[in-house]
């Protein structure tokens, strides 16, 4: 006896293997949560140095195009291989990026951690001085006693709301130090594994290509490849950009306020620079906690 294939019942049979296997996922996943979670923690810590491994070769990646395309190029070293050219630059980037963490761990994080400590010691004296140079100019102004109280309340409640809010920084701070202590072991495989990655570029590439176009149709892998592309050219030209306008600006304002002998210059300097590179309001991110630092330790110098 032949049995006839209906396309329409072999559905039905394929949406509800489907169903029923969605539903044990999620029974296992409710009753058995602790045991979802610790494999999920377990993968991902075996993942981490990869993913680190991954942004750290994206972010690099562009320094090693510039010199081997700008720099070391064929025409001006044709002696040079292409293997040998890439492995140049590759030495060349990581030198620079080396000397950016060195610098930055030896000479600014000390800075910015000690003028955190002194601004968060100094903060209920500034926030006294502040709130007496506004009491102060409501009085020229001859306010009602009653609304100059309650100002005055307002102002001492803000005051201590930030006293409280500052002496929080400090042990923020002592957690960002202990995370990143023990994000170190996977920053160091993570420099070894992207140091491979960017060797071997063009073959890591060419395999997720193989595998986009053996998972998916070829004109929806030839339209993710192609998005994929324009959005690397924009976030490539973006990073490029505002990392070098970041450290413009943090310099600029380094030796505006050096000149103006603030307190916490680098500090206040890291703030502005790193909140440049957010786009459309990163500037007034920066500028609204660096004028306010600056109006309680010296007022005439913001004015």
């Amino acid at each position: 006896m032949k049995i006839k294939k209906s396309s329409k019942y072999f559905s039905i049979a394929m949406y509800a293997l489907f169903v029923i296997f969605i539903s044990i996922i999620f029974f296992l996943f409710v009753y058995r949560f602790q045991g979802f979670k610790s494999n999920i923690d377990y993968i991902k810590g075996v993942l981490k140095p990869f993913i680190v491994a991954f942004f750290m070769a994206y972010i690099l990646n562009i320094m090693m195009d510039w010199l081997e395309c700008s720099v070391f190029t064929e025409k001006r070293f044709p002696k040079l291989n292409f293997k040998w050219r890439r492995i140049i630059s590759i030495a060349i980037t990581y030198l620079i990026f080396i000397i950016i963490i060195v610098a930055f761990f030896n000479y600014i994080l000390p800075q910015i951690y000690n003028s955190v400590v002194n601004l968060v010691y100094f903060a209920p004296t500034y926030l006294t001085e502040a709130t007496q140079s506004v009491t102060k100019f409501l009085k020229n102004l001859n306010i009602q006693p009653e609304i100059m109280s309650f100002i005055t309340d307002k102002l001492n409640e803000a005051g201590t709301f930030l006293s409280g809010k500052m002496e929080n920084i400090i042990p923020f701070f002592a957690n960002i130090a202990t995370s990143t202590l023990s994000i170190v072991g996977n920053a160091i495989l993570g420099i070894f594994i992207s140091f491979y990655m960017l060797l071997d570029k063009e073959k890591f590439s060419g395999n997720t290509k193989r595998v986009l176009f053996a998972s998916l149709p070829k004109r929806l892998s030839a339209n993710i490849i192609k998005v994929l592309r324009m959005l690397d050219n924009a976030v490539r030209a973006f990073i490029g950009a505002k990392a070098i306008d970041a450290a413009i600006v943090g310099f600029i304002f380094y030796i505006v306020l050096r000149l103006l002998s603030a307190k916490y210059a680098v500090l206040l300097a890291f703030i502005l620079g790193i909140t440049n590179m957010i786009p459309w309001f990163g500037c007034y991110l920066g500028a609204i906690p660096t004028t306010i630092v600056l109006a309680f330790q010296a007022p005439g110098k913001v004015w």
